[in-house]
């Protein structure tokens, strides 16, 4: 895909902003060398969008549970 419309374009920008932001405030508190990994491809016109960190482990189990704002936010952004 060489071209992101802006229905898809803002919730993925508030997306990244909503997980790059919880990664910086929360992943790497006892992290000397902190590191974020931020990948958009796309594949049969469907995107993947992952960031990954090297901070703290917060896992699909945790993930799960949460019933946080970031949560909530993510979860209905993705919908759209």
């Amino acid at each position: 895909i060489t071209h992101i419309d802006a229905n898809t374009a803002i919730p993925l920008g508030l997306i990244a902003n909503e997980t790059i932001t919880n990664a910086f405030k929360y992943a790497y508190k006892n992290i000397s060398s902190p590191s974020l990994t931020i990948v958009l491809g796309a594949k049969n016109e469907l995107l993947n969008f992952t960031v990954t960190d090297n901070g703290d482990n917060f896992t699909e189990t945790e993930w799960k549970r949460s019933a946080s704002f970031g949560k909530q936010l993510i979860n209905s952004l993705v919908k759209q």
